[in-house]
């Protein structure tokens, strides 16, 4: 585990993406998600989750990898621990399964700093608090954000059922009707850490499995940033996922983007 108070960010084209097998998801509904949950609890008790917290930078500015399901839903790489299972390994291993290739050879170097947040979710309801409600003695699920300090340059492989979203902190910021009051709480929660920018790009920096476009046009990428960046030749993948696209980035800004996505 990472305890450090400065945060080292670096551009987001630093890394490479590629896209590996869908994820389903186990429910094709909320009410189907509770439903399991109301069962598992039964089994073994009270849920715990963890979620990551990937930092990098564009235009100066922090941007948080997020999972995008459908057209709507976002969420932080993670999910539910075994029972007894280590938060940390438990973490490490949730997000191998999201963003890992299926290769030994490409496997990020997670590095795994302090919990920045806890929620809990007192009954079998969307509805989650920053704290356990005093005359909740039986909470249905405990969930912890993490911080995850992201080596200089990585691979990271999508499932193709899934978006990559980069998302800049002032996008997140008292976004709750987007993104909920767990994620849109982050900008809050990492404003106690000193980031440093590293603008420099590495030597065969990364790349992207499709064009990089602007958050919400409706692109199906493998990886989607709210505004156009850079792109950088990167090497076929040696894992049978699909090749690394490259060429040059739209310099267009949407006109449905909003007045958040127009600030840069």
């Amino acid at each position: 585990m990472v305890a450090s108070s400065v945060v080292n960010t670096y551009p987001l084209s630093n890394y490479t993406f590629g896209t590996k097998e869908p994820k389903m998801e186990k429910d094709t509904s909320v009410a189907d998600r509770l439903a399991r949950m109301k069962v598992n609890y039964m089994k073994e008790g009270m849920r715990t989750s963890v979620e990551g917290i990937l930092l990098v930078q564009e235009h100066n500015h922090p941007h948080i990898l997020l999972l995008q399901i459908g057209n709507t839903f976002c969420k932080l790489p993670g999910g539910r621990l075994k029972p007894g299972e280590n938060e940390i390994e438990g973490l490490k291993r949730k997000l191998c399964s999201k963003l890992a290739a299926n290769s030994p050879s490409f496997q990020p170097n997670w590095q795994i700093g302090e919990c920045v947040a806890t929620w809990w979710r007192p009954n079998f309801e969307t509805v989650m608090y920053p704290y356990c409600p005093p005359h909740i003695t039986k909470p249905k699920e405990c969930k912890k954000l993490f911080l995850v300090h992201l080596s200089e340059r990585e691979y990271f492989a999508v499932p193709k059922n899934l978006k990559l979203l980069a998302v800049p902190l002032f996008e997140l910021y008292d976004n709750v009707q987007r993104y909920g009051p767990v994620i849109s709480t982050i900008p809050q929660q990492l404003s106690r850490f000193q980031f440093n920018m590293n603008t420099q790009f590495a030597a065969g920096g990364g790349g992207s499995v499709d064009l990089l476009e602007v958050q919400n046009t409706g692109v199906d990428t493998g990886l989607t940033c709210i505004h156009p960046i850079p792109w950088h030749e990167a090497p076929e993948s040696e894992m049978g996922l699909d090749k690394i696209s490259k060429g040059a980035a739209s310099t267009h800004v949407p006109a449905e983007a909003t007045t958040r996505h127009k600030a840069y």
